[in-house]
């Protein structure tokens, strides 16, 4: 802004210079000009006054300093992994690290939903999250710096109640008795999936959908596919919500009905065969497992299984790194290694029962999908349950020797209590208590990192007449 006054005259315009560079002008009182500087630097300001007869004047010059614009604090949500799945009642805590690049950081406050959960202004910044309902849900972490500029960032877990199976990295499990979408002619145009993903899978086409088989196995349904274009499939289904790069496990409870140079029983393909994963239980009498680009190492394959067609099996196929692991009924079939990863950073088609030209002929009953290798106690928990389930196991299933068990107690010496807990290397552990052995509440989910791992517990006067146990996640 200037002023400017003209003796004999008129002011006809004021012009506005940073530097030499002309900014802008004005011809009527107040002379103003709104400037927005685009970059940071030390600038010169000057007004130049111009009269009805041409007569200038310039006024003193006023020298600033444009600042760069304030960043933002960045916030990394380390703790816990997006996706994690966790039993209703878990509580998880939440982990970030906040930093400014150009001032401080004061204040960072976590928000579950519209609640607010704590509001931090010093490291750690963390918080205790319980999650009460079943479903996807979501905090958010909200950080300010001294200029008052906000970022958020968010993390997603899901929540499931009472389940048979491991819930952490479950993100598809379609099972032909819950879900289902069905004609009056049996005929199956929907398959919903059972985790919080949302993966499920249809077909509009009514001569590409399979049939129900209402009492296929140890009275249980399952889909009947035709081993020619019958096919559920979802499309743009984002690879890093369904897979990751080179861990993954999956179940399926299959019968091939018809022996078949190609058949397929579940399928994640984007944007072609370069860059997929399929589980082809069929192709010239091999097994072939694909999980990336089929030529640059992404395949894996064996002579298939003696007895395969036309019978039921629970086949497993896991990958850790570039090790496979694929087992029939539980045992084991040499599959090889790895030698590339699968991209996940795409969105591709999901499908059961078929891809392209590579159709399954027989019955699913049930398909999991795990974005992580799963323990050893944790896929002998899923195997348990689908063996019990479909009629593999008789009766119940025995316990498992490396399931956690509270192996000793003793008092520290600062007076607090701490359990032994002892069990499967690597798996999880889930701290309970229960006030009258009735009904047990989850405390707190850990990692067995080397199959021994003491769990403390504060100890106050409340805590002393609860009761104690432990589970695997």
């Amino acid at each position: 802004e200037a002023t400017a006054a003209d003796k004999d005259g008129a002011i006809t315009k004021v012009q506005f210079f940073a530097d030499d560079t002309l900014l802008g002008e004005d011809s009527e009182a107040p002379f103003e000009f709104d400037w927005t500087p685009s970059t940071a630097a030390d600038v010169v300001l000057t007004a130049v006054a111009t009269d009805d007869r041409e007569g200038q004047s310039t006024s003193d010059a006023v020298s600033v300093t444009v600042l760069p614009p304030n960043v933002g604090p960045e916030v990394v949500i380390t703790s816990p992994s997006a996706g994690k799945g966790v039993s209703v009642g878990s509580t998880l805590k939440v982990s970030v690290t906040v930093s400014d690049s150009d001032g401080d950081v004061t204040q960072v406050e976590f928000l579950s939903g519209d609640e607010s959960l704590a509001k931090r202004s010093e490291v750690p910044y963390e918080v205790d999250w319980r999650l009460a309902k079943p479903g996807l849900q979501s905090l958010t972490v909200k950080a300010a710096d001294n200029d008052g500029a906000v970022t958020e960032a968010t993390v997603t877990v899901a929540a499931y109640g009472e389940t048979p199976v491991p819930v952490d990295g479950l993100r598809l499990w379609l099972d032909a008795g819950n879900g289902l979408t069905t004609g009056a002619d049996g005929v199956v145009s929907g398959w919903a999936d059972q985790s919080h993903f949302g993966h499920d899978v249809g077909q509009a086409e009514l001569g590409l959908q399979p049939t129900l088989v209402a009492e296929a196995l140890n009275g249980k349904p399952a889909l009947l596919f035709d081993g020619e274009d019958d096919v559920l499939a979802r499309v743009d289904v984002a690879g890093a919500d369904l897979l990751s790069p080179d861990e993954v496990s999956v179940f399926a409870v299959v019968r091939q009905k018809w022996q078949s140079k190609v058949n397929t029983i579940v399928a994640w393909e984007a944007p072609n065969y370069k860059n997929h994963m399929a589980l082809l239980t069929s192709y010239n009498n091999k097994f072939l497992i694909d999980y990336g680009h089929a030529s640059e190492g992404g395949r894996v394959s064996a002579n298939q299984p003696e007895g395969w067609d036309d019978e039921w099996h629970v086949l497993e196929f896991a990958r850790a790194g570039n090790l496979s692991t694929v087992k029939v009924d539980g045992e084991s079939v040499e599959m090889g290694e790895f030698g590339g990863s699968l991209e996940v950073d795409a969105s591709g088609m999901l499908s059961v029962g078929a891809v392209p030209k590579l159709a399954f002929g027989g019955e699913i009953a049930e398909v999991l999908i795990y974005n992580r290798t799963l323990s050893a106690g944790e896929q002998k928990s899923v195997t348990d349950h689908l063996g019990v389930k479909y009629g593999f196991i008789e009766g119940e299933v025995p316990v498992d020797p490396t399931s956690p068990t509270l192996s000793a107690a003793q008092v520290t010496e600062n007076g607090q209590f701490r359990f032994l807990v002892t069990g499967d290397k690597g798996g999880k552990v889930v701290l309970q208590y229960s006030e009258n052995l009735g009904k047990w509440i989850d405390l707190q989910t850990y990692t067995n990192e080397t199959g021994e791992l003491w769990i403390p517990v504060n100890i106050t006067e409340d805590a002393s007449r609860l009761f104690f146990r432990v589970r695997a996640e």
